[in-house]
């Protein structure tokens, strides 16, 4: 038993030939990550089997046929812990993005996936379209070093890095005592997901508490 993928132009002969076995060997199928360069397009799906019978073993091939546009599951985005802390301007803020993961290949699997991320000042806003193409600020400025964008300037910003962990030290925000905003956007392939995290800092290093 197989299933096949071909392209909805060629015949049933010429699909099963030419086609690309996406699964052997069961009468079930299932979406998974190898399967993510076929997504989005139509294509004939078959399932053929191979019938043997009679004294000669005479060999039969059965086949049925269906049209199919693989959809993927979108990717799960998840900066760890509440939504919503608050850290003093001598404390350094966490943002793990560890969690997140692609549903087609589970939780734990981080190569595949390109983590980006972006600050702002509680009063903005972050554009709807083209988030990739913020001004990227760095991450590791001294104190005598300014930005022009995201949390250590004014404007919104993307930082530097693009690991799943970031670590920021508070006291090089522009402002010892005010709110941020952190979007974490998740991409693989042409799907993203995003997730945010609220920081509102204030002076001194209050007490963290964390709720897991």
């Amino acid at each position: 038993m197989s299933w096949i993928l071909a392209s909805p132009s060629l015949n049933d002969s010429e699909a099963i030939s030419n086609g690309t076995i996406v699964s052997a060997k069961t009468s079930e199928w299932a979406l998974s990550d190898y399967h993510l360069p076929f997504a989005n397009v139509l294509h004939a799906l078959y399932f053929v089997f191979t019938v043997v019978q009679g004294d000669d073993n005479k060999t039969e091939i059965a086949y049925d046929k269906g049209y199919i546009i693989l959809r993927p599951l979108p990717l799960v985005a998840i900066i760890s812990g509440e939504t919503e802390i608050t850290r003093g301007n001598k404390q350094n803020i966490i943002l793990n993005g560890s969690k997140s993961y692609d549903p087609h290949v589970g939780p734990g699997t981080l190569e595949t996936l390109k983590f980006y991320w972006f600050c702002q000042k509680s009063n903005e806003e972050f554009p709807t379209e083209n988030l990739l193409e913020i001004q990227v600020v760095p991450i590791s400025l001294n104190s005598s070093e300014t930005s022009g964008g995201g949390c250590f300037g004014t404007g919104i910003g993307r930082l530097e890095s693009t690991e799943p962990v970031v670590v920021l030290n508070a006291s090089k925000m522009q402002n010892s005592s005010a709110s941020y905003v952190f979007q974490l956007v998740v991409a693989k392939d042409a799907r993203t997901s995003s997730d945010r995290k609220t920081v509102h800092v204030v002076e001194g290093s209050p007490p963290e508490v964390s709720l897991k």
